[in-house]
């Protein structure tokens, strides 16, 4: 499963949802301060092989060299109790991707034991 992120987080609705008290820590938290990026393709949860992870950091290298994009790929385990989509926005922040005047960043996040896969697109 796949989920596309962009910087930016669409309208959201301000309803109460559950899950720790404003302030408090959560495992996720911790799992987004560890994770820095090795390259293009980050699979933490070992799902590619390594012919696999190579051809697509190519790919993803011709492609930032080709249009300026920036694309990172992050296979993760789980989220550790995040929920997918702020997760996603935290972490596309704290890596940096893409140039905000030209919006050529992207985050392909594949969390192997979250089964949503939402796709969400940022302003630009």
């Amino acid at each position: 499963m796949a989920v596309l992120f962009a910087p930016a987080v669409p309208h959201r609705s301000f309803l109460p949802c559950p899950g720790p008290a404003l302030g408090q820590a959560i495992p996720a938290d911790a799992l987004l301060q560890r994770l820095e990026p090795q390259g293009h393709v980050n699979d933490l949860a070992g799902l590619l092989n390594d012919a696999e992870r190579s051809a697509m950091e190519e790919r993803l290298v011709q492609l930032r060299q080709q249009n300026g994009a920036e694309v990172a790929v992050a296979v993760l385990p789980s989220l550790e109790g995040g929920q997918i989509d702020d997760f996603a926005n935290k972490l596309f922040q704290k890596w940096g991707l893409g140039n905000k005047d030209h919006d050529n960043g992207l985050l392909l996040l594949v969390p192997e034991q979250d089964p949503k896969a939402p796709i969400e697109v940022g302003y630009g």
